[in-house]
């Protein structure tokens, strides 16, 4: 059962690491330093994972072997998105 927690565990860290990897080099004006998109991304993407544990039945079975990546992948994104608008906000 452990085992199978680190694995989604993992999955979602890979998840946030690579979206925020896109994210950073397709919007670095944005993004002053990597490690806070990297953050943002992490965030987003447990966030994701969670809202998929409890609303699982609504989105997608957890247990699969894509152990839920696209409401993770989901997360990740909407939260760097979210930044990108707040930082839009206060540059203008």
């Amino acid at each position: 059962m452990i085992a199978f927690f680190i694995s989604i565990g993992l999955t979602y860290f890979v998840i946030g690491f690579g979206i925020s990897l896109v994210f950073y080099f397709w919007n670095r004006r944005y993004f002053p330093r990597f490690w806070i998109v990297l953050a943002i991304g992490l965030i987003g993407s447990f966030f994701g994972g969670v809202a998929q544990y409890f609303f699982g039945g609504a989105l997608l079975p957890v247990g699969k072997p894509y152990m839920g990546m696209i409401p993770s992948a989901c997360g990740a994104i909407v939260f760097l998105w979210i930044f990108t608008v707040a930082m839009n906000y206060k540059e203008s």
